[in-house]
């Protein structure tokens, strides 16, 4: 390894790992499922509703696929539950995926010289070309008059690609917390890379497709994108596989068996569950319009001007190119907090010029097959995310990014032969990434620690101190379901959970409910008139505290203020009736 592969790697790492136990600010609910589960399949080997070893873990009103739990099992396993171990695994492969799109890349371009060329018959080419024809004289001579291809712009080209993973905004956003999409995206690149280098080694050949696979018990958007970027694979490359021919089909029939097990899983109505929440062709508001105009007229035509599908089609459309759209990948149009950092968009602002130079090289460039699988890989990835209700979707879409990087890396090696252009770029990025990390760090977990559930850690931490002067203790379902976060900030151990705990009642603890549709029911007085002498504490919002006014009967003990110590999210007290 290089030394400049290896710096690369290693500002990667630190980037991902750099106080990844506080940074985001609080585990979110998903996290936190996630990390008990794993708690849970570490301990007793089965889930936290006690279903032993299961594909599909129910998770709130959720199912979840089992690829991250069962990694992250074994790291809370051998270390024990914390938010540090929940978010290992994928800081770990955010940083292994940086070091395989190297290898890809170097293998995409293999044979590339002087970057893509812009056009064909300029001046420029003819330059390129005649330099190139020197550059191949001396190389022949200089071996013996064998062919060989320039490795070291192949080379540039994949340190520039795996140095834009390694600073990428969108990369590090799901590197640095538990997002199954993550892993994922690290399984899809290491997959495709072996499958470049199974075309001269059967072994690789062999493991490239059942390592594809692997991906779709991570996450939901390889089920699209895999079977399509294998079929261009194919196609594009049938020369190249057919030298191993064998090989790449003993890869397919393992990775058919591998997969079976939860595909049965994926189709059945859990697994389809969340699906038939999300998708586009779910929501009845895209077609009511159309519906309503048709049962208003007894023209013939409606059935064909006024079907339902019209709309649907549309909407589909619309998200998909919303995926490419300037306002999703450089300002942040992803609608969900989570996906992004304030004031930043997916990509750089200085990657725009860099992928509108890399879109033009790559288009006027002559057939090549890099060309059309970069393109492929490009038109597919969003496909998973324009079928769903929200859009534009980074998590959904996060398979893209590697073909954006592929398509603005060259661009970059054409510019970086000027030393002058060595420099300038040099400052732009770097100013870039510290921008990013300052409101990263600094701007972001004061604009939006709520929505990464910051409070719950707090509160719990209070009321564990308070708890022994307490006959009960009720915690609001005002945000989401409390009982999740009571389980892994208090190592609840899983065995007893699954025999005596449940969602709204472990110990002295009472837990209000949520749903995932509707929100969560608000503490009120009639539910307080309910409760049985003793002495009860109470965790609730203040919006709940104003509505039960009875300010006199609830004595205030401490407030969790958001994390900028602006925003009350809960009040702490004695109710005393």
């Amino acid at each position: 390894m290089n030394k400049f592969l290896l710096s690369v790697i290693l500002l990667a790492a630190f980037l991902r790992f750099y106080k990844l136990d506080s940074f985001p600010v609080s585990p979110s609910w998903d996290e936190v499922a996630i990390g008990y589960n794993a708690y849970s399949i570490a301990q007793t080997a089965r889930d936290e509703y006690g279903k032993k070893f299961p594909l599909l873990f129910q998770s709130f009103n959720d199912y979840k696929l089992p690829g991250y739990i069962y990694l992250d099992a074994l790291f809370i396993k051998l270390f024990g539950l914390s938010q540090f171990w929940v978010r290992f695994p994928s800081a770990l492969l955010g940083t292994l995926a940086v070091l395989s799109t190297y290898f890809l890349a170097k293998k995409l371009f293999e044979g590339t010289q002087n970057g893509w060329q812009l056009w064909k018959g300029s001046r420029q080419r003819a330059d390129s070309l005649h330099g190139q024809e020197k550059l191949e004289s001396k190389i022949k001579s200089s071996t013996g008059g064998r062919e060989t291809i320039d490795r070291p712009r192949s080379k540039a080209i994949a340190l520039l690609s795996a140095f834009l993973l390694a600073i990428s905004p969108w990369h590090l956003q799901f590197s640095r917390a538990a997002f199954e999409s993550n892993a994922a995206l690290t399984i899809v690149i290491l997959g495709l890379t072996c499958i470049f280098y199974g075309f001269k080694n059967r072994f690789l050949a062999t493991l490239s497709v059942p390592i594809l696979s692997l991906s779709l018990y991570f996450y939901y958007s390889p089920r699209i994108f895999v079977p399509l970027i294998l079929v261009a694979l194919f196609v594009i490359y049938k020369k190249e596989i057919a030298k191993n021919y064998k090989y790449f089909m003993l890869g397919v029939i393992v990775s058919l068996i591998i997969v079976v097990p939860i595909a049965v899983k994926i189709v059945s109505p859990q697994g389809l569950k969340r699906v038939q929440e999300v998708s586009i062709f779910k929501d009845t508001s895209i077609i009511e319009p159309y519906v309503l105009a048709r049962s208003q007229t007894e023209n013939p035509l409606s059935g064909i001007f006024l079907n339902r599908r019209i709309p649907l089609a549309f909407e589909a459309f619309h998200s998909y190119f919303s995926h490419f759209s300037p306002g999703f990948l450089f300002f942040g149009d992803d609608p969900n907090p989570r996906h992004k950092s304030v004031f930043h968009g997916n990509l750089y602002l200085v990657e725009l010029p860099l992928l509108l130079i890399g879109l033009a090289i790559l288009i006027g460039q002559k057939a090549r097959k890099s060309k059309l699988l970069i393109l492929s890989w490009l038109l597919i990835a969003p496909l998973p995310a324009s079928l769903a209700k929200e859009f534009p979707h980074s998590l959904r879409a996060l398979l893209m990014l590697p073909a954006l990087i592929f398509i603005t890396s060259p661009a970059l090696a054409r510019i970086l032969k000027s030393q002058i252009m060595k420099v300038v770029f040099a400052l732009i990025f770097a100013l870039s990434l510290i921008n990013y990390l300052y409101t990263y760090y600094v701007v972001y977990p004061k604009a939006r620690s709520e929505s990464w559930a910051y409070g719950y850690q707090q509160a719990l931490s209070k009321a564990s101190k308070l708890e022994s002067a307490y006959d009960r203790i009720i915690f609001t379902g005002h945000y989401w379901k409390p009982y999740i976060f009571y389980l892994f900030e208090s190592k609840i151990d899983p065995a007893s959970y699954h025999a005596d705990g449940n969602q709204e009642s472990i110990g002295k603890y009472r837990f209000g409910t949520t749903y995932w549709d509707s929100g969560g029911k608000d503490l009120d007085l009639d539910t307080i008139k309910e409760l049985k002498s003793g002495k009860t504490l109470l965790i609730i919002t203040p919006q709940e505290l104003s509505n039960l006014k009875s300010d006199e009967k609830f004595i205030d003990i401490e407030t969790v203020y958001d994390y900028s110590g602006r925003n009350e999210i809960f009040k702490i007290g004695e109710w005393r009736d």
